[in-house]
């Protein structure tokens, strides 16, 4: 990679349908940037649903050479939310003995949206998580660069990546996938970075050793604010935790590592987050009704407002030194 005094870091964290505010923010962080995401940010990472974000925003999936705006995507939860968790939250009872939802609509939506693109048509750094069952480790779809991939890395479809890194436990089955000369079996990357922050961070200090300052931008898909009491969970057996299990896990590291990426904030990193907290009736990650995907907008937008100046500082920190051009 070539030499850069400042490098720009996007993460996006998962949350299923709440995906709806990440792609709000962005398409307002874009808007103001007046500039292609993948124009300004060295590196793109995105976990489960911000996985999703992540490879649509950083890679020439729309067209070669053309990434999707975020509102664009952001009619993946409008438009295909129903398909994506037919039935909704109402259904649960239908992950007694499998999964909560088939996979099959999901994988024909990532058809439609991401065909037969493959990772070599990335427009800039990405870095997609996933979790290996087979392997009993992380495994991470990454690219350095514009249609650069790691030495020994499989040039797999974008849509293998979108899937592998949002097969949430007990929501989707997990993905069989050929990597070379072995079979991986992948489920969610929220299982090992929800919120990506971190990884993403050192994937552009990887690429970009000699960079003086690191900007980083994370994007949440909402804070729980709801609570379970000690009389409720200390009698959960494996049916109830079942119902729990995938949200605790990714909340509990998105909060982590949220922790974790403000402490490296200093004179040489700007860390912006941007996390609104969750009315109890927004919580759901499977809830594509349309009145809660009009809940999420209207987060989001509040969020917006609220966050305007550290929207406007982002947007400054940015832009502050050119940006080199990405050798591949």
């Amino acid at each position: 990679m070539a030499h850069r005094d400042q490098i720009n870091v996007l993460a996006i964290d998962g949350g299923g349908i709440r995906g709806v505010i990440p792609a709000l923010v962005l398409g307002e962080l874009e808007r103001r940037l007046q500039a292609r995401l993948c124009d300004v940010f060295d590196v793109i990472a995105g976990t489960s649903t911000g996985g999703i974000l992540a490879l649509g925003l950083g890679s020439g999936c729309k067209a070669p050479g053309e990434p999707y705006t975020p509102e664009e995507l952001l009619d993946i939860y409008l438009s295909d939310g129903t398909r994506i968790f037919p039935g909704g939250p109402r259904w649960r009872w239908r992950g007694v003995f499998s999964a909560l939802y088939p996979a099959h609509p999901l994988e024909q939506v990532l058809r439609e949206r991401f065909g037969d693109t493959r990772l070599s048509a990335a427009l800039t750094a990405l870095v997609v998580p996933s979790y290996d069952l087979h392997m009993a480790g992380s495994f991470f779809f990454k690219t350095a660069g514009r249609g650069a991939l790691p030495p020994g890395a499989t040039d797999h479809l974008i849509r293998d990546a979108a899937r592998a890194t949002s097969a949430a436990p007990t929501y989707f089955k997990p993905l069989l996938l050929a990597d070379g000369g072995r079979q991986r079996v992948l489920i969610d990357g929220g299982v090992v970075a929800n919120n990506p922050a971190m990884a993403a961070y050192a994937e552009a200090r990887h690429l970009f050793p000699d960079a003086s300052r690191v900007v980083v931008v994370t994007a949440g898909t909402g804070s729980r604010k709801d609570t379970v009491g000690y009389p409720n969970a200390r009698g959960w057996g494996l049916l109830a935790w079942a119902d729990h299990v995938a949200p605790v896990l990714l909340e509990g590291d998105a909060a982590a590592v949220d922790y974790e990426i403000r402490a490296l904030a200093s004179p040489a990193c700007d860390v912006f987050r941007f996390q609104p907290p969750l009315a109890a009736d927004e919580t759901a990650m499977d809830d594509p009704a349309p009145a809660n995907l009009q809940r999420l907008q209207a987060t989001a937008r509040q969020l917006m407002q609220s966050q305007s100046d550290r929207l406007a500082a982002a947007c400054a920190a940015l832009t502050r030194a050119a940006r080199g051009t990405a050798a591949t």
